[in-house]
């Protein structure tokens, strides 16, 4: 995708456009990630080969380990994962990425300094809201033709706001603005940046995953958790996904992501998860106790 295409995909205004573009600063993944997606791309690389390219990184090395040694990961024997090299084999190539990617996204956002709110409720809700994503999918995965796995789905509830790391970040003063708005009106965060920025926290997060050259499924993720409407059909199921526990997410009040007001639900996607009052009580039912571990994974992602 050229910046062109994307320019015109985000839809984002030239002056925002030209504000991100000019960002000399902005964080970036780790080689190391680069090198692990090279290398699963090669039909003759091994686990023992991705395990030692991760190595060469011992901060996100001791970040996985932990990770696939927690409830999140850890194989139904129970036995500890005790080197990389068998956190490979038994995950997976793309879960062990899936797995890389989230302990670096989380490290090189993690160390920005946030002024205009609480990043470790922020992220408690990011994290949150990929453990409501297991939920529903495990209540509705049967209704979907995408077949997703826990790394996939923590993922997605991880990034899909990080665009307001970034306008925090780097438009500091015109989202404070923004938040200033969601409190005087009761309005969603997505409405006050529309009106201030003329464009969203989504589309500023998909253009960052753009930039970070992140998997398509999470670019259209990121960009239509609020409007599912607009997502490509073959992305359709995980943004549904990603829309519905966000929502559930801020409704529960487990963490804050910068607006107490609700977003709009769109009511196709209830039809789209083959939803019903049964398997929505079972969602609402099972979401207070697995949120809980939201917090073992941020203590884990947050520890060096």
């Amino acid at each position: 995708m050229s910046l062109e295409s994307a320019k015109e995909l985000l839809n984002l205004g030239d002056s925002l456009l030209m504000g991100l573009e000019a960002i000399d600063d902005l964080p970036t993944i780790p080689i190391v990630i680069r090198k692990i997606e090279q290398a699963i791309e090669n039909p003759d690389t091994t686990a023992k080969d991705v395990a030692a390219i991760i190595e060469d990184d011992p901060s996100i090395m001791a970040r996985i380990l932990k990770v696939v040694n927690s409830a999140f990961y850890r194989p139904v024997d129970g036995r500890e994962i005790s080197s990389l090299s068998q956190a490979v084999a038994r995950l997976g190539f793309k879960t062990i990425k899936n797995i890389a990617l989230t302990t670096s996204v989380f490290s090189t956002l993690g160390r920005l300094r946030v002024r205009s709110f609480d990043l470790n409720k922020f992220w408690q809700h990011c994290i949150t809201t990929g453990v409501i994503n297991s939920i529903v999918y495990d209540v509705c995965g049967g209704e979907l033709s995408s077949v997703y796995g826990k790394d996939e789905l923590h993922l997605m509830g991880l990034l899909h706001d990080m665009g307001k790391i970034v306008l925090e970040q780097y438009f500091n003063e015109s989202f404070g603005r923004v938040l200033e708005l969601t409190v005087e009106r009761g309005i969603h965060i997505s409405e006050a940046e529309r009106e201030v920025l003329h464009a969203t926290h989504a589309q500023v997060g998909a253009w960052l995953a753009y930039k970070w050259s992140l998997p398509p499924s999470v670019f259209y993720g990121i960009l239509y958790h609020h409007e599912p409407e607009q997502a490509p059909k073959e992305h359709s199921d995980l943004v549904a996904l990603t829309h519905i526990a966000d929502f559930i997410c801020i409704k529960g009040k487990f963490g804050f992501s910068g607006s107490s007001a609700l977003p709009r639900f769109e009511n196709s996607v209830w039809k789209h998860l083959g939803l019903d009052s049964e398997r929505m009580s079972e969602i609402l039912d099972r979401t207070p106790v697995e949120a809980k571990r939201s917090s073992v994974l941020l203590a884990i992602l947050s520890s060096d």
